[in-house]
């Protein structure tokens, strides 16, 4: 028997986290998200990464963002009986995010395909969802919990969106005792309205996202001067802003510095939240509002809703979204998807990127790939679904908004460890980000490994 750690997935890319970790004959998975992104071969979300659910002694989840639970419905599908432990906000993040998931998939799966495209597979539906849901099991900050008598767990806040955690595992065999970091992913120490990660407890093994590894941030403006930049540019010259968001994580960023912002000087603008499951999300963050920053706190103390700025207005249907295309500026419009890829924002897109009255506002980092980032190398013009539009709106890069750190604040996580100098092994990174953030780790004197996808490493 020993203590063997294999990562399944988010091996040099940064979706489909997925972590292993076996102590004498206990089991545990951390993470089981949906791969995404261009890959070649394309990614088989159908298959599990393990053979035989019922091995598992648990499941443990970092965070609500689908590229860490994403899969997690289909456990139900194959007959996992045991339990998912997670944060209490996560737990209750996971209903929204989960059906939101079986939606879209439901809609790909039925909808219309067109040319030779295979039909979208379903992972998961409504049922699976509501039978995973009754497996999750909140668990509280800081408190050690026994999942198994070789496996303890306790989770610590880390940062990035609401309940996001990093895993402590304490693991035992018959011969040793190691104790092993699973970080999350980690967010940048000033962001708001999620407050700083804690420092990581000593460990023998960091298992270390990298997403940023290779980029560290010289900010010029902080992430309110960025914004307000933004909005009065769309107030001189009359503009629609136009901000894609991601449900989870950007958009309660976003609406906090609007709130912030009004609370200092009214924006005297309409702000309109295009997304159901965004809405939903805000509303859950209100139930952890102690969970909250110091500079969302300072809000509520004034008697002000830190993310609800006064003209929200919002629209959780087609339906209820068709006042949007008769806004006349200023106005800011946000909607999904994050990286422009999908949902609400293309229809707004393919409206508005060939009239200089509108604003496209990148909020935090955009994937060099995806449509977000290729508007954010502000060319003559952008290829959506099939078809070619004219780029005749301002783009802006908003500041200081990324919920992950960049290198240096990873690095600076790591070094808060109170004494251990442990094995760092990188994960959750594309290939170069990795590469680049393991060479600046040997630098600074730490032992550091990149095991291959399914490469066992043993402690």
């Amino acid at each position: 028997m020993s203590i063997q750690i294999t990562l399944l997935s988010a091996v040099d890319r940064v979706t489909g986290a997925c972590t292993l970790v076996e102590a004498g004959s206990s089991r545990v998975l951390v993470d089981l998200g949906l791969i995404q992104g261009d890959h070649d071969p394309p990614p088989d979300n159908t298959k599990l990464p393990v053979d035989r659910l019922d091995w598992l002694d648990g499941v443990i989840l970092t965070h609500a963002h689908i590229d860490h639970c994403g899969r997690m419905p289909m456990l139900a599908r194959h007959g996992y009986q045991g339990s998912i432990f997670t944060s209490s906000p996560t737990a209750d993040l996971l209903d929204t995010v989960w059906t939101a998931s079986a939606r879209v998939q439901r809609r790909l799966h039925y909808g219309p395909i067109t040319g030779d495209m295979d039909r979208p597979p379903m992972l998961y539906d409504q049922p699976e969802v509501n039978a995973t849901l009754d497996s999750v099991v909140p668990i509280p900050w800081h408190q050690e919990i026994a999942i198994t008598p070789n496996i303890q767990m306790t989770l610590i806040p880390s940062g990035h969106v609401l309940g996001a955690a990093s895993v402590l595992l304490h693991c035992q065999d018959q011969q040793r005792s190691r104790r092993i970091l699973i970080s999350g992913d980690i967010g940048p120490t000033h962001s708001s309205p999620i407050p700083p990660p804690h420092a990581p407890p000593d460990a023998d093994l960091v298992i270390m996202e990298c997403t940023r590894g290779d980029i560290d941030t010289h900010q010029t403006k902080t992430p309110l001067e960025s914004l307000n930049t933004c909005i009065r540019h769309a107030h001189a010259s009359k503009q629609i802003i136009l901000a894609p968001v991601f449900a989870l994580g950007r958009t309660q960023s976003l609406l906090h510095r609007l709130a912030q912002l009004d609370a200092v000087d009214p924006l005297n603008m309409p702000i309109v939240l295009d997304s159901k499951a965004g809405a939903q999300l805000t509303s859950i963050h209100t139930r952890h509002m102690h969970e909250l920053s110091d500079d969302a706190q300072q809000l509520i103390q004034q008697g002000l809703d830190p993310l609800r700025p006064p003209s929200l207005q919002i629209a959780r249907s087609k339906q209820e979204a068709r006042f949007i295309r008769d806004l006349t500026g200023p106005a800011l419009v946000m909607a999904g998807h994050g990286f422009a890829e999908g949902g609400a924002i293309l229809s707004h897109l393919k409206k508005w990127l060939p009239s200089p009255r509108a604003r496209i506002a990148l909020v935090g980092f955009m994937h060099p790939q995806s449509l977000g980032g290729r508007l954010a190398q502000d060319p003559p013009r952008v290829r959506i679904d099939g078809r070619w539009h004219e780029v005749q709106a301002s783009i802006d890069q908003l500041e200081g908004f990324s919920g992950h750190a960049d290198a240096s604040g990873l690095q600076s996580w790591l070094e808060a460890m109170p004494s251990a100098r442990p094995l760092v092994c990188l994960h959750h990174g594309d290939a170069e980000p990795r590469r680049t953030f393991a060479g600046r780790l040997q630098n600074a004197g730490w032992e550091v490994c990149l095991p291959a996808q399914g490469e066992p490493l043993e402690l």
